[in-house]
C-alpha cells in the first residue's frame, strides 16, 4: 500500500532537456542518408537546421559532421582509399579517350626530335614546376577563388568522383561554347568582330 507520493524527483531523469535527446553519428547518417545522396554539397549546418526544423532537436555540430560523413563514406566509400583509384581512373581514361592528351599528341606529331629534345634537355629548362627564377612577378588567388566556386557542389566528393565530375563539367562547357561559335557569321568571336569593325571605320575615317 503507498502511503506517500513524492512528486519531486532528485534522479537525473527528472532533469532530462528534451531539446538534446540521446543522440549518435550513426544515427544522424542514417536520417540523412537519402537528402545526402541527392544533394552532397549539404553542410553540418544544413543537418542542424533540419534536425531542428523537423525533429525540433538541437543537433550538436560534433554528431552533424561525424554523422555526414558516416553517410558520405556509405555512398562513395572511404575518401582517404579513394586517392588509390586515380591510377586506375587515369589508366581507363587513356583507354576510353585516345588521343585526347597534350603530351602524347605533341610527342607523336613531333616525333623523334621531341622525345631527343625533353630527353636531353633538363628538365627545369622546359618544365614550368622546375624552373629556377621568378616565375611571376605577382599572384593573385582571383582564378583559384573562381575555380573553386565554379566547383562548389562537387567538392564534397571523393576524389576520384570530383576529378570525374570536374571533366564532365568541362566536356559540357565546352560542347556549350562549340554550339554558340556556331551561331557566329565570321571566324571571330562577335566582340572582336565589333572591336575590329570599329578599328576599321575609325581608320578610314
Amino acid at each position: 500500500m503507498i502511503k506517500e507520493l513524492n512528486l519531486n524527483h532528485t534522479c537525473g531523469a527528472g532533469f532530462r532537456d528534451t531539446s538534446r535527446p540521446p543522440m549518435s553519428s550513426r544515427l544522424v547518417k542514417c536520417l540523412m542518408l537519402k537528402e545526402l545522396m541527392d544533394n552532397p554539397s549539404t553542410k553540418p549546418k544544413d543537418i542542424i537546421k533540419r534536425f531542428k526544423t523537423y525533429y525540433g532537436v538541437d543537433l550538436e555540430y560534433y554528431f552533424a559532421y561525424a554523422g555526414r560523413n558516416l553517410a558520405m563514406t556509405e555512398i562513395y566509400g572511404d575518401a582517404a582509399k579513394s586517392y588509390s583509384k586515380l591510377i586506375w581512373y587515369t589508366e581507363a581514361l587513356k583507354k576510353s579517350n585516345p588521343g585526347s592528351h597534350t603530351m602524347d599528341l605533341f610527342l607523336e606529331v613531333g616525333g623523334s626530335a621531341v622525345k631527343k629534345f625533353l630527353n636531353g634537355a633538363p628538365s627545369k629548362h622546359w618544365a614550368n614546376a622546375l624552373f629556377g627564377g621568378n616565375r611571376y612577378g605577382e599572384l593573385f588567388s582571383t582564378l583559384a577563388e573562381c575555380f573553386n566556386s565554379w566547383i562548389r557542389e562537387e567538392r564534397a566528393f571523393p576524389i576520384t568522383f570530383l576529378v570525374d565530375s570536374i571533366r564532365v563539367k568541362i566536356m559540357n562547357m565546352m560542347t556549350a561554347h562549340r554550339e554558340l561559335c556556331r551561331t557566329w557569321s565570321s571566324y571571330l568571336c562577335p566582340n572582336m568582330e565589333n572591336i575590329l569593325t570599329k578599328k576599321i571605320n575609325l581608320g578610314r575615317s
